[in-house]
C-alpha cells in the first residue's frame, strides 16, 4: 500500500468518524456530565449507533495515522491530515447536515487547500 494512500485513509476515516459523531449527537441531543447522571449519559452516548461507529472509525483512523507517522515527517503529514480533514468536514457538513456554506467558508477552504499544497511541495 502506498504511503499517500495510508495518509488518505487516515484522513478519510477521521472525517467519517467526525461526521458520524455529529449525526449521533444530533439524534441523541445534549447530555449531562453531572455526577448523578454521568453513567446514564455514558450509556446513552456509547449505545447510540452513529456515535459507536464514529468512535470505531476514529480507532481505525488512529492505526492508519500511526502508520503514517512511521512513513512521513510529522511537520508534513499533520498539516495535510488536518487541512484535508477540515476541508472534507466543511463540505460534508454542508451536504449531510445542510449547514451553511458561505463565501468566507469557501475562501477559508481554498486558503487551507493552498497551504496544504505548499506544505507538500516543501
Amino acid at each position: 500500500m502506498s504511503n499517500w494512500l495510508i495518509l488518505a485513509l487516515a484522513t478519510i476515516t477521521a472525517v467519517i468518524g467526525n461526521l458520524s459523531l455529529k449525526k449521533g449527537m444530533m439524534i441523541l441531543g445534549d447530555f449531562s456530565l453531572s455526577k448523578g447522571s454521568l453513567f446514564l449519559s455514558l450509556y446513552k452516548v456509547f449505545t447510540q449507533p452513529f456515535i459507536f461507529f464514529g468512535l470505531l472509525f476514529y480507532i481505525v483512523s488512529m492505526f492508519f495515522w500511526l502508520k503514517t507517522l512511521s512513513l512521513f515527517e510529522i511537520s508534513k503529514a499533520y498539516p495535510i491530515l488536518v487541512g484535508v480533514s477540515f476541508t472534507l468536514v466543511v463540505i460534508g457538513s454542508c451536504f449531510f447536515f445542510k449547514e451553511s456554506f458561505s463565501v468566507l467558508k469557501f475562501i477559508g477552504v481554498v486558503v487551507i487547500f493552498l497551504g496544504v499544497l505548499i506544505i507538500t511541495k516543501s
